[in-house]
Order: structure tokens, then sequence, then C-alpha cells
């Protein structure tokens, strides 16, 4: 996964080689020390706020990793880890657990949005400077298989996208988080269609 701003921020994640770059500067550790990762898979800018900071799904650690980074020298500083794996991965798993996080993306509201594809959830969860919240879980079925999630804003500010990878969807769709239900309310590439196969990221962007 690639994000950047105006140019700067983060340029790349390579998961085999647990390699994160910042302009010039590597964030690189294959472990379970916090900096560290296991497979990443998923990377997100917090464009909400002016707080530089970025965001990674530690797939294999079954957490998420907090950084902030300057980006007129690339210095890149970790904030906080949240998660541990799951002790029984699946429907109605443990919350403040992870299955495999694939993706994550921060939220207008300040909240950042996890696809625990293992757990067939989004989780949503704040970060307050010092402590974590586990704020809700929105609970899909065995049919969804979540491998990305995207916040938006204005008419998409209170949901939010899926990529969905599972055998009886592959499709993305957009859920409300105040009427939250599993089922898409607007999607594209239902199998019926044939529009998506195993779709694996989705995105919003604006264009001025």
């Amino acid at each position: 996964g690639a994000t950047a701003v105006n140019g700067e921020g983060v340029n790349y994640v390579n998961s085999e080689d647990a390699l994160i770059r910042v302009g010039n500067s590597r964030v690189w550790a294959q472990s379970t020390a916090n900096g560290g990762f296991k497979k990443p898979e998923g990377l997100a800018l917090d464009l909400f706020s002016e707080e530089n900071r970025f965001a990674v799904a530690d797939t294999q650690n079954n957490r998420i990793q907090l950084f902030s980074f300057n980006p007129e020298t690339g210095a890149i500083t970790f904030i906080s880890a949240y998660g541990t794996k799951s002790p029984t991965p699946g429907i109605a798993a443990d919350p403040e657990t992870f299955s495999t996080p694939s993706a994550l993306d921060f939220a207008p509201d300040g909240s950042i949005l996890v696809a625990d594809k293992g757990n067939y959830r989004v989780a949503a969860l704040t970060f307050d400077g010092s402590s974590w919240t586990w704020v809700a879980s929105y609970d899909f079925t065995e049919k969804d298989i979540i491998t990305s999630v995207a916040c938006g804003m204005d008419e998409f500010a209170d949901g939010f996208l899926i990529a969905n990878d599972g055998q009886e969807r592959q499709c993305i769709s957009f859920h409300s988080k105040s009427a939250f239900s599993p089922d898409p309310s607007v999607n594209l590439g239902i199998d019926s269609e044939n529009e998506f196969d195993t779709p694996k990221d989705v995105k919003f962007w604006t264009v001025d």
C-alpha cells in the first residue's frame, strides 16, 4: 500500500520485508516489539488533523501501530500499539482483539477504522494521546472477507467503504455507522454483475 499528501508523507509498505519508507527514512524490524512488524498489510495517513500521523495494520502481529512523522526530515516516532490476537477468531470474537487485520483508515471524527479480516468485522477505535478506546464493532457475516476499509467526508462521513473479498459478495460497498447493516446499502460488483473478482483495496480521494 502507498499513500502521500501533496507529494509528502509515507511512500510505501513492503509486507514481506516489514518495511515502511517515509521520505529517505525507513521503519524496519521483523519483531513483536514496538515499532516492529510481521507482514504489515495496511497503512493510512491521518488526513483529518494536522498531527502528521500514520497508522499501520501490523497484520501477523494482530495489532495496529500509530506513528508520527516529520515530512521535512523524514523522522519517524513510534506513538503507541494496540490489540492482541483473538483467542477464538471468527464471528463474535472478543473486543479489543484482532485476527489478521488487513487495512485501516482515519475517519473525520478522529476515530480509526480497522478491517479485522479474520473476525469478519470493522472495528472503530480512538486514541486520546495516552490510551486507546474500543468504540464499536461493525459485525459482518462469514460470507464477508473485509480486505480494506476507507472513510470519507461530506455525505460519506457517517459511514465507510469496504472491499469485500467474500465468496458470496465480491463487491465494494458503503455502510452507515449510525444505522449499520452488514448488507450493502450501496454497492458495486455484486456477483450477478461480475464486476469484481477478489477486490483487495478501496480508497476515497478528492480532486481540487
